[in-house]
């Protein structure tokens, strides 16, 4: 098979050079340094990169799996800190010094349980930047613990209907990752969990994570539905933003992962009044637990990414716009879910007051935004996020009147932003003025809405009438910011989100503490996704210079082979948008 190099780790990274053996005989170190007995230039301390596809293919070559490649016996009995790796053939002195990739290396594990796991990444907040965190992090090798506030992850991305500039169905993006995540052997999921404390310092830090109960078995839950059936409470749903009832055991949306119910505490009958407890008696797979305790859950961890999102801005301390007063003033989140085709309203555009279809809409941007009032800064989305539903409501309803944005500044400074603007405009016959609207009057008998503008440029004052009005909120900082920043050690900035460095907007003020998403400002999508793998990549970096390692309980496991057989290829086609579903 070839000398075998021990490795401190064992898994996907970098690796330093400690000691090489010969056929299963332990070794010391050379005076000089180098290997004793091995190759020129190779020496004790020398960095070797290994990653996954280089494993594999040696795997599939020798038809053999890492355990049974092993050689009888660890060379360092008793330890569980270094992993064997098979070397098949002798590379250079140069190759070795210049640290190129060590082709067709299989790692084993040497200690009992199985492959060697070094410290893990605590990522927190399951939203579309923690999931790219976490899947980064996962596939260079690290063990990921993934904590999340809410029963299951996705965040504010799955209650969107679709994605600008594209279009593209939200949930069709995100979901293979959230099902990635589930799946991914190098990702511990935490959801309905908070972070507590965090002691230590970047490289050995101590995470400790509180699991409040949920009163469900997740393992023994089947995604019945049974229970919510039965369930006679009906709240409003936070994911649906109060505009359709849940039940006291329920799931946020269909495609949560993980797909588990829980009991809201606060709403439960059989908690807080003893009465009750039909979920109990109706599950087939009697995974209710009343008497579930609070679990805390001690992580060791290298380094920690922050990604709790952010919080919408709520319109109602804004009187003069009439949130929360007059039924048919929305916001852009609540148009969004009235959008989708699994919200409370199955995708139908209507008026909140009668019920009935809409002729006529207006979006007010910059609401609560660039306000001395309310939030001084911009949220950079708005503007985007009102033209692409804008365009999805054209789509719904046809026969509708008008359409008009009233907007102080269009900032549409991303890729193909600008094309899309003008599509909007000039393709779907968006109407767009520049003004300030100071407010919004109900007409008490119709519940129409009156607004008065004075368009730029000009001193006349007019008037518009609509059927439905929605204002476009902007970003808060995420619930619980303070309490999040007093438990990680970090500073906050003056508006209340996370201080950076200026250099990368990733590094927190405490080393090892790294932060990505609109928890650091407000962002989009697609800036969020790219300071993910910024975060990760940081956090990788101080992952691989903490020396400690932690056994794992197992190996991940081999993918079948399936030379030989006759292809399988499956075609899933979304019909749930008009880019796929008007052409297929």
């Amino acid at each position: 098979m070839g000398r075998k190099l021990h490795l401190e780790g064992g898994k996907p990274g970098f690796y330093i050079l400690r000691h090489i053996c010969h056929s299963g005989s332990p070794t010391g170190r050379a005076s000089n340094g180098s290997a004793r007995g091995s190759w020129p230039g190779v020496r004790m301390g020398d960095i070797f990169p290994l990653f996954k596809y280089i494993e594999s293919t040696l795997i599939q070559a020798t038809k053999v799996s890492p355990r049974v490649a092993c050689h009888q016996g660890p060379c360092r009995p008793g330890t569980a800190q270094s992993g064997n790796v098979f070397v098949p053939r002798k590379p250079s002195s140069r190759a070795a010094q210049r640290g190129q990739y060590l082709d067709r290396v299989c790692r084993v594990g040497s200690a009992p349980g199985g492959v060697v796991m070094e410290r893990a990444v605590v990522v927190i907040g399951g939203g579309i930047g923690g999931v790219q965190a976490s899947l980064d992090l996962a596939n260079a090798g690290i063990r990921v613990y993934l904590v999340e506030r809410q029963p299951s992850i996705g965040g504010m991305m799955a209650r969107l209907d679709k994605t600008f500039p594209t279009n593209d169905c939200s949930m069709c993006i995100l979901s293979p990752k959230l099902v990635e995540v589930a799946r991914h052997p190098n990702i511990h999921l935490l959801t309905n969990s908070e972070v507590r404390s965090v002691a230590g310092e970047a490289g050995d830090f101590t995470v400790s994570v509180v699991r409040p109960p949920r009163y469900v078995d997740m393992d023994k839950c089947i995604a019945c539905n049974t229970c919510s059936e039965k369930c006679p409470t009906k709240v409003p749903s936070e994911f649906e933003e109060g505009m359709a009832p849940r039940k006291a055991i329920y799931v946020l949306f269909p495609q949560a992962v993980p797909l588990k119910w829980t009991i809201d505490p606060e709403h439960c009958l059989y908690l807080t009044k003893e009465k009750c407890g039909i979920c109990a008696k109706v599950c087939p797979a009697d995974a209710v637990n009343f008497e579930d305790t609070e679990e805390v859950v001690q992580v060791d961890a290298s380094a920690i990414v922050a990604a709790p999102g952010f919080a919408p801005y709520d319109p109602s301390a804004l009187y003069e716009f009439g949130h929360g007063r007059y039924p048919n003033v929305i916001t852009n989140l609540e148009f969004e879910r009235m959008l989708n085709a699994s919200g409370p309203t199955g995708g139908h555009l209507i008026r909140p007051a009668d019920g009935e279809p809409p002729k006529r809409i207006a979006f007010l941007q910059c609401v609560g935004s660039r306000d001395e009032k309310a939030q001084r800064w911009c949220s950079s989305f708005c503007c985007m996020a009102a033209i692409k539903e804008a365009i999805i409501a054209k789509e719904h309803a046809p026969d509708l009147e008008d359409i008009h944005i009233y907007f102080m500044d269009i900032r549409a400074y991303g890729k193909e932003f600008e094309d899309f603007y003008v599509k909007a405009e000039e393709e779907h016959g968006i109407g767009f003025t520049r003004c300030r609207v100071p407010g919004l009057v109900e007409h008490p008998k119709t519940r129409d809405i009156h607004l008065d503008y004075v368009e730029e440029g000009t001193l006349e004052p007019l008037s518009a009438t609509y059927d439905l009005v929605v204002l476009s909120t902007g970003m808060s900082r995420p619930e619980g910011a303070e309490e999040l920043a007093e438990v990680l050690g970090i500073e906050l900035a003056e508006e209340g989100f996370c201080a950076t460095d200026a250099a990368t907007n990733l590094r927190t003020s405490r080393d090892g503490v790294f932060v990505c998403g609109a928890f650091s400002s407000p962002k989009d999508i697609p800036e969020t996704v790219a300071q993910a793998s910024g975060a990760a990549g940081m956090a990788a970096a101080v992952h691989l210079r903490s020396e400690e390692r932690l056994p794992a309980a197992e190996a991940p496991p081999l993918d079948r082979d399936v030379t030989g057989e006759e292809p399988r290829v499956g075609v899933f086609v979304c019909h749930c948008g008009t880019n796929i579903g008007g052409v297929v």
